[in-house]
């Protein structure tokens, strides 16, 4: 992907926001003694914006940005290309010891992954957070796409691991495969468009396009693809 794809996918300040507040799992990166990354999924509260972790005091990842406060969390989402997005921050790790704090990033995760928080939830949000600390994230660089900005339309998830993301058994798996290559076919076909004018995309592919990937496009819609980049 060229400097100027690069820059559709871009997310404005509140996406990113709405995105790191819905989303569920964070990768949280520190660290070694040795050098090397230490890379663990991680639930997160979010206050003020801002994204908070909880763990263990004496767990690795603690022990590390003691060491050092260098930390990378990435949050992303999407199962085919064209819904892929996310967030990635590079920053410095804040590491915060106080029964207040300690109380308001507990609350946040319960309400996240558990449900709405009462003061009759007390007790067992003091016991969650029980010997643990909690870190804040002070963002240096962040980064952001979403394939979705691209318009490409939607491609089918595909693969030996669709059936693991939908459910899906043998024979159903075939049939996306297939119609994932048929969706692949069809977006290579938009891009020779947009190489070559459309007046050299077959209008038999086109229609292909309508039927497998359940989009209808008309030829105002190709014609506009025609003049957008090539998206590699």
């Amino acid at each position: 992907m060229g400097k100027n794809e690069r820059s559709k996918i871009v997310m404005s300040d509140d996406e990113i926001a709405e995105f790191i507040e819905r989303s569920r799992t964070a990768t949280m990166a520190t660290v070694l003694p040795n050098g090397r990354p230490h890379l663990v999924a991680m639930w997160y509260a979010v206050l003020d914006g801002e994204i908070w972790f909880e763990t263990k005091a004496k767990s690795q990842k603690a022990v590390n940005l003691r060491r050092d406060p260098t930390i990378t969390v990435m949050i992303e989402d999407g199962q085919s290309y064209t819904t892929l997005r996310g967030v990635s921050i590079d920053g410095t790790a804040e590491i915060i010891d106080d029964p207040e704090t300690n109380l308001r990033v507990g609350i946040s995760v319960w309400e996240r992954y558990t449900g709405p928080y009462t003061d009759e939830m007390r007790p067992f949000v003091d016991q969650m957070m029980n010997n643990r600390i909690c870190v804040r994230v002070v963002p240096g660089r962040m980064r952001s796409w979403d394939h979705r900005k691209l318009g490409m339309g939607d491609m089918p998830v595909g693969g030996s691991t669709a059936q693991y993301l939908q459910g899906r058994d043998g024979p159903e798996q075939e049939t996306g495969t297939t119609e994932f290559a048929a969706c692949r076919h069809d977006h290579e076909v938009r891009r020779q468009g947009a190489r070559v004018g459309v007046s050299e995309v077959r209008r038999e592919d086109r229609r292909q396009l309508a039927h497998r990937c359940g989009t209808e496009e008309t030829g105002a819609d190709v014609a506009a693809r025609a003049h957008r980049p090539q998206i590699r």
